[in-house]
């Protein structure tokens, strides 16, 4: 088993990019976490979330919608 596959894997939605950018770029990689997909609304993650089921799921609590 490779060392990607022991990560815990990830799901990013925040419609800011700027957070979006943050959290990939700084945030994942310093914990160790891999990252399965950036979303920036809830109706475009919801479904990938389902269908790629990760172990985490960082949701901004404020999205608009």
């Amino acid at each position: 088993m490779g060392a990607a596959a022991r990560l815990t894997t990830v799901a990013l939605v925040d419609d800011d990019p700027a957070v979006l950018d943050l959290w990939q770029r700084q945030l994942v990689p310093r914990v160790g976490f891999q990252c399965i997909g950036a979303y920036a609304d809830a109706e475009t993650a919801l479904p990938a979330i389902l269908a790629q089921t990760p172990q985490l799921a960082l949701v901004d609590w404020l999205l608009p919608g």
